[in-house]
């Protein structure tokens, strides 16, 4: 939605109520009893720059920047391109932005303690404008750089800030385990004074969504409640907004659907309070989108069709305040919406009609924008044409006097851009043969790759197709043997061959179903493993078989790893079960990153000789080599009397 802040519904800035705090601020501002106390409280002002309206920050930043021109000093010529900065990130010119930040920082310096506070200000704001800016890298830089400054200084709301900013982060890429990690560090770096009460609002929001993505709906209420009563005390707008957005994502989860409805129409009255039209028009259709996913089209239908009106100008209809959506990007994006309703209700013609008027908005959308990119371009143009004729008539002003001057430095100028444009050259070619390589290296990888999974699969097939035939038919063969016609002796035999012919079947069923899997998760094999112990029973009736499972973020393994794990777990249950004489045998799997699986028994334990040869044949051996194979670390821990556990782990730790 970001085209959209050029355009939008519009009303004058009276019409919003904003905060109290706003109010009094402003109030201070026009009673200040001298220049520089204005310049304070202007400053004050800007601070506020989630809360206010653009256009207000727009007025007071510029305001701010040439008072602190004519009688400011560092400190206050710093927060004015702070000032500047906010301004320019809350319309979207994170490039502009950043040129502000980076003249701030030239004027403080973090190593003196009347600057400090100003400084980290700055070096936040500029992580900040990274992230919006799609450099992340940048971004992460900046703020490993100002949590190490700031513990170096023991700054704890800068700490505190930038800690929660790494949370964010890890909660953008899907990583709620790290981000919980990072907000318990910002929290407990904070102490429950009132002058943190901004930075643990933030926390707070942050932690719900968290523990929301962790399926841990308390903690995710707990959090979201206390963060929003912070934002309803400290009177912060953008804080709230974002925290009522969360609210209502936590109330759908929950399936409360009615409070998820009344925490974004609060979002939206606090968004119009910030008189932030972009954000608006946003949330609108989030709403709008609401009704649809939770099927009250009819609603939809209605609160857009209110939105788009019936004239052709803004204008506000009712007490409500409700503001008419007329430019066209505006209109289009509520006529797709309508148009997705009437495709959900099965109404054609309503539904046909607002596709014709979707053709027509973006036929007179596409008009108009190739003119004010036109006229765009032609300010721009003119300008510039300026610009330079200023600096020519500099030039020729100054050539008479410095043209030997001048001679000599564009000699040196140019014998630098040469050896600047050679070593560029060179760069550049030894980058493009260290990307053939590595391309290269890419394919053949792909290569090896691609044969693995064909002659896997081609290895399930052919075990499948004429092993797994044989076992079976071997199976259903000795069902058709007369056993009454045979003796004693060759019954025992016919029970060994039938029980034998079956585990070959068995075995083959779960050796094919690991090799025709592209990976498998530990949960997938988790669930093998109880189909696994359920066969078991049959022979073992006395023993009370179990899997428990501990699993926080599911780990996924290649094909030839859970083979080789699924054949471990398996020789080490059938040795306990036969040789250990237990009651009770058990496998454990935990895993978050890493993992870790135990196979416990409660049997006679072995000694320390059989922990390293085994009750006899090759099974401890297999299985040492099976793990050192796929790079894991086994033990046994046993006692005598005491049972015996097999303990299978990715690290050597």
């Amino acid at each position: 939605m970001r085209y959209l802040s050029f355009i939008l519904f519009w009303l004058p800035l009276s019409v919003f109520s904003q905060t109290g705090k706003i109010d009094s601020i402003l109030n201070a501002v026009r009673h200040a009893a001298n220049e520089n106390d204005r310049l304070e409280r202007v400053l004050a002002l800007c601070d506020e720059y989630k809360s206010i309206s653009r256009d207000t920050l727009d007025k007071y930043a510029y305001l701010a920047r040439d008072m602190a021109g004519r009688i400011g000093n560092n400190n206050q010529q710093a927060g004015a391109a702070l000032a500047m900065s906010y301004m320019y990130w809350r319309w979207g010119w994170i490039d502009s932005s950043l040129v502000a930040i980076d003249n701030g920082l030239q004027l403080v310096s973090v190593s003196e303690t009347k600057e400090r506070e100003l400084y980290f200000r700055l070096k936040r704001q500029k992580a900040m404008c990274l992230g919006g800016g799609d450099r992340l890298q940048d971004a992460l830089t900046v703020l490993y750089e100002l949590v190490e400054e700031a513990e170096n200084y023991n700054d704890t709301i800068a700490l505190s800030a930038n800690l929660n900013t790494l949370g964010s982060i890890a909660l953008a890429r899907e990583k709620p385990s790290e981000a919980v990690g990072w907000l318990s560090k910002a929290s407990r770096s904070i102490s429950g004074h009132s002058r943190y009460d901004l930075v643990r609002s933030a926390i707070y929001l942050n932690f719900a969504d968290a523990y929301k993505k962790l399926n841990k709906a308390d903690s995710a209420q707990y959090y979201i409640n206390e963060g929003l009563r912070l934002c309803y005390k400290i009177q912060n707008l953008d804080n709230l907004a974002i925290g009522l957005q969360r609210k209502a994502d936590i109330m759908m989860y929950l399936g409360k659907l009615k409070e998820a409805e009344a925490s974004l129409l609060e979002m939206l009255g606090t968004r119009r309070k910030m008189g932030d039209p972009a954000m608006w028009v946003s949330d609108n259709l989030g709403l709008a989108n609401f009704y649809i996913e939770t099927g009250q089209t009819d609603k939809a239908i209605a609160f857009c069709k209110g939105l788009l009106g019936e004239g052709k100008n803004l204008a506000i209809n009712g007490p409500s305040g409700q503001v008419i959506a007329s430019n066209i990007k505006i209109r289009l994006a509520y006529y797709e919406v309508l148009a997705r309703c009437y495709k959900i209700k099965g109404e054609q013609k309503p539904y046909l009609e607002f596709l014709e008027k979707i053709v027509a908005a973006k036929d007179s959308f596409y008009e108009a924008n190739s003119a004010e990119a036109i006229a765009s371009l032609q300010t721009r143009y003119d300008v510039q044409k300026k610009e330079n004729t200023i600096i020519q008539q500099q030039y020729e002003l100054l050539k008479k006097d410095y043209f030997l001057y001048g001679s000599l430095a564009l000699l040196g100028l140019t014998s630098v851009a040469g050896w600047l444009i050679f070593s560029e050259f060179r760069k550049r070619q030894q980058l493009k043969t260290a990307l053939i390589l590595q391309q290269e290296k890419d394919s053949a990888a792909r290569a090896i790759a691609h044969a693995e999974e064909s002659e896997r699969r081609r290895i399930a097939a052919d075990l499948h197709d004429n092993l797994g035939a044989y076992a079976a038919s071997i199976v259903s063969n000795l069902e058709f043997i007369d056993r009454d016609s045979v003796n004693v002796e060759n019954k025992n035999a016919l029970r060994e061959l039938r029980h034998n012919s079956m585990a070959i079947v068995s075995q083959l069923s779960d050796t094919i179903w690991i090799l025709n899997k592209k990976s498998l998760s530990l949960t997938a094999l988790s669930d093998r493993v109880k189909v696994f112990f359920h066969r078991l029973e049959r022979s073992f009736p006395h023993i009370t078989f179990a899997v428990n499972e501990a699993i926080g973020e599911d780990v996924v393994i290649p094909p030839f790893q859970a083979f080789h794990l699924y054949q471990i777990i398996r020789e080490a249950s059938i040795n306990a079960a036969r040789h250990s004489h237990c009651t009770s045998l058990t496998v454990q799997l935990e895993g978050s990153g890493d993992w870790r699986i135990c196979i416990n028994d409660n049997g006679i334990g072995m000694t320390a000789e059989e922990c390293t040869t085994g009750y006899g044949g090759n099974g401890i051996a297999n299985m040492k080599a099976r793990a050192a194979e796929a790079g894991w670390t086994i033990r046994w821990h046993s006692k005598a009397g005491e049972g015996t556990s097999v303990e299978l782990t990715t690290t050597s730790n």
